[in-house]
C-alpha cells in the first residue's frame, strides 16, 4: 500500500503544484517510491513477498506511475524504471502456459492474458519473451529452449516448464 500512498502524495504534489508545501511532499512522495521499490523488488526482480499474483500487482502500479509520469514529465528516482523494468524476467517464467499465475503464497487466482491488456501489452513491447508468454505464443518472441529452467537464487523460487512451444498454449 506505500507505493499507491507514495503515488498519490507525488499526484497531489504535481496537480497543486502552487500550494505552498507541494515542493516538499514532492521529494516525500519520490524518495518513497525510490525506497519502496528497493524494499520490495530483491535483486532477482522477484516482489519479496514471493506471491506471483503480488508481483503483478507490483509490477502493474509501479509500471502505471512510470507511464503517469513519462506522460507528464515528472521525475522519479533513477533506479524506479529499472526496478520495474527488472520484474518482467519473472513474470515471463512464472506465468503457466494457460496464462494463470501460480497459487503460491497468498496468490489469487489472475490470467496474465485478461489482466490490464494495455498496460502489459506495452510492458510486451519492451520485453519480447514477455510478449510471447502473454499472448499465447501469438505475438513476441519464444523464449530460448534454456530458459526451459529458470532460477531466482535470491527469492529462492524456480521456474520448471516442459517447453514454450505456442502448441502447448492450447
Amino acid at each position: 500500500h506505500g507505493l499507491n500512498e507514495a503515488s498519490a502524495l507525488l499526484l497531489i504534489a504535481e496537480n497543486f503544484s502552487s500550494l505552498g508545501r507541494a515542493g516538499a511532499w514532492r521529494e516525500l512522495a519520490t524518495r518513497r517510491l525510490g525506497q519502496f521499490m528497493q524494499d520490495v523488488v530483491d535483486g532477482d526482480g522477484v516482489e519479496v513477498e514471493n506471491s506471483p499474483y503480488y508481483h503483478f500487482y507490483v509490477l502493474t502500479a509501479a509500471q502505471q506511475i512510470a507511464d503517469w509520469a513519462k506522460r507528464h514529465g515528472v521525475g522519479l528516482p533513477p533506479h524506479f524504471s529499472a526496478k520495474t523494468a527488472s520484474m518482467t524476467r519473472y513474470a515471463t517464467y512464472i506465468t503457466q502456459p494457460d496464462g494463470f499465475v501460480p497459487l503460491l503464497a497468498a496468490s489469487v487466482q489472475l490470467n496474465v492474458r485478461k489482466y490490464e491488456p494495455d498496460l502489459y501489452s506495452q510492458i510486451g513491447a519492451q520485453d519480447p519473451a514477455f510478449e510471447y508468454i502473454r499472448t499465447g505464443g501469438q505475438k513476441g518472441t519464444m523464449p530460448p529452449s534454456s530458459a526451459r529452467a529458470v532460477i531466482f537464487p535470491i527469492s529462492g523460487q524456480v521456474a520448471l516448464r516442459s517447453g514454450f512451444d505456442a502448441a502447448m498454449f492450447g
